[in-house]
């Protein structure tokens, strides 16, 4: 399964690049959950014009779940990152029940940094399907331990699903690797243990930063601004010998077409392809050696 990856990643690099032995060196996944065809077609009317249809290459996907039906957010992630079918609620896990890993990690296998970045929970299915193997995704606390096998140069969301108001990171998620301040009112940053760096609430610290000596692990509101991290995390990643892995997911997409609020569908795409258009211009300076790939994980809403 892992060469299956690895394959997968430079046959698309191929037809991107118009090269047969080219491997980019930077790659980002752009994930619009819920984020359908007609989705991006009302986006694009109302707003003029996208980002995202500068891409040179174009195609459809079909994400139905390994029983044919209906594909939910984890098992549509799970195919993304992993490269393999699964039934919908599952995360890194194949249709055996056995764990299968992600493009993110062969990525950081192979010497390469790794971001990954949502405008919604860091451990909501479709991040977590990048480090995670669960049988549930409502695992919230589970999925998040797990983050600790695989600690990605950087980890973002808005938030943490499951942890309730007031409760101290390191109760939450539990292990030698992990701890803060337990400041999370007003914001905190923590070393700990010589081995992850925590950034909750304010995400100031986050920004200050200059160089990655160890793991970020970002839980902010300001998280929603998917752009502006995008534009940090390639700051803190570009320098990488072998390059780096990123994927960003605009989360509220999914969650405006669950409500059927068209303006907040359309205000959700605008956010999430102004990030597309930060790594356009990054991949004006790489052009050779950048890959960007933009794709919904499922329709949501019926929109037609």
């Amino acid at each position: 399964m892992k060469r299956l990856i690895v394959l997968a990643f430079a046959v698309l690099s191929a037809v991107v690049l118009s090269a047969a032995d080219a491997v980019p060196k930077y790659v980002f996944l752009f994930i619009g959950d819920g984020m359908g065809k007609d989705h991006v077609a009302l986006a694009a009317r109302k707003l003029g014009h996208l980002n995202m249809e500068r891409l040179p290459v174009r195609g459809s996907v079909s994400t139905v779940n390994a029983d044919g039906r209906t594909t939910d957010s984890a098992a549509s992630a799970t195919a993304f990152a992993c490269g393999v079918k699964t039934l919908n609620g599952r995360l890194g896990v194949d249709t055996q029940g056995n764990f299968v890993d992600s493009c993110a990690v062969l990525a950081k296998c192979q010497g390469r940094r790794c971001a990954i970045l949502t405008t919604v929970g860091l451990n909501n299915a479709t991040p977590a399907a990048f480090y995670s193997h669960v049988y549930k995704r409502g695992e919230a606390k589970t999925i998040l331990k797990q983050y600790s096998a695989y600690p990605f140069d950087i980890l973002v969301g808005t938030g943490i699903d499951g942890m309730k108001t007031g409760v101290k990171t390191e109760d939450f998620i539990s292990g030698a690797a992990y701890g803060a301040d337990g400041n999370e009112e007003k914001g905190s940053a923590e070393t700990v243990g010589g081995k992850i760096m925590i950034v909750a609430k304010n995400d100031a610290p986050f920004f200050a930063l200059r160089d990655l000596h160890l793991p970020v692990l970002v839980h902010s509101p300001a998280a929603d601004d998917l752009a502006k991290y995008v534009r940090k995390s390639i700051e803190l990643m570009e320098d990488s010998p072998k390059g780096f892995f990123m994927m960003a997911e605009g989360g509220h997409i999914d969650h405006a077409a669950h409500a059927n609020d068209a303006g907040r569908m359309i205000e959700e795409i605008r956010k999430f392809d102004e990030a597309i258009g930060v790594a356009l211009e990054f991949q004006a300076k790489h052009p050779n050696e950048t890959l960007i790939i933009v794709s919904a994980d499922h329709n949501t809403g019926g929109l037609k």
